[in-house]
């Protein structure tokens, strides 16, 4: 059975296993966080199957690991793992920024695995809380998916399915279209929404 692992389980994480949950699957969601009390919580709300308290532990046999933390504590994270990872393991992030991940994946991940770069867009997210964790948060959402030109074509599908499996339409920019958008005065929520309803 394949393991999906969660680094982070605030909102995003637990909204990503809760999410995962809904679907008729054959994979384990394994859940870390360094705070005991995140992932106590997760277990309870059953958006997780298990948890380990050892980050290299939780993502050693993981076949897709997603990292849902704050974007300066990612490089530290790769750095961390590189190590330890399955041979065609795909990583994908959350941060609000992607040029910096994708320069931290280049510089820490081993060339044996994928990194995809993505951003869910909540527009009301800084609103909700770790408790406010939904199966249901991404649905209708854009999900800004940041592939290199290098990424594997087989990576960018499995992303994109994941997206979409928990509701979200899957909204493809490079790195550094994503971050010119969301240094712009105007809002990235409103400007991926303004972009995605005219390339439909």
């Amino acid at each position: 059975m394949s393991q999906i692992t969660i680094i982070g389980l605030g909102l995003i994480g637990a909204s990503i296993g809760l999410g995962l949950k809904e679907l008729e699957r054959d994979f384990i969601i394994m859940g870390h966080d360094r705070d005991h009390a995140a992932m106590n919580r997760a277990l309870k709300m059953d958006a997780v199957d298990k948890t380990h308290w050892n980050l290299i532990a939780a993502c050693e046999d993981a076949d897709m690991i997603i990292l849902a933390i704050p974007i300066d504590g990612i490089p530290e994270t790769f750095e961390a793992i590189k190590g330890d990872l399955k041979r065609g393991c795909l990583l994908m992030d959350t941060a609000p920024l992607k040029r910096p991940v994708q320069q931290a994946a280049r510089e820490h991940l081993p060339d044996t695995v994928h990194f995809i770069g993505g951003d869910p867009i909540l527009p009301h997210g800084e609103k909700l809380q770790a408790e406010d964790a939904s199966p249901t948060l991404f649905q209708g959402a854009l999900w800004a998916l940041c592939p290199s030109g290098e990424a594997h074509p087989d990576a960018v599908n499995i992303a994109t399915n994941l997206v979409q499996s928990l509701g979200a339409n899957p909204y493809f920019l490079t790195p550094e279209e994503h971050d010119g958008l969301a240094a712009a005065a105007v809002s990235l929520p409103v400007l991926l929404s303004g972009a995605f309803m005219h390339a439909v």
